[in-house]
């Protein structure tokens, strides 16, 4: 997984994007969770709700 996430870093870092166009940036992540199950992706969301809340 260290790997996975060290890969994940790098790409990301090696093809910066402007804020709000993100489109690259978008579709590696939205790669990297499709595999996720429906269940997974609420649970995700409701985390970033509840920091959004206390933030």
């Amino acid at each position: 997984m260290t790997t996975d996430l060290e890969s994940l870093y790098r790409d990301l870092h090696a093809h910066p994007e402007l804020g709000f166009a993100e489109h690259r940036t978008a579709g590696t992540v939205e790669r990297g969770v499709s595999h996720l199950t429906v269940a997974a992706l609420e649970w995700l969301a409701e985390g970033r709700d509840e920091a959004a809340a206390h933030g």
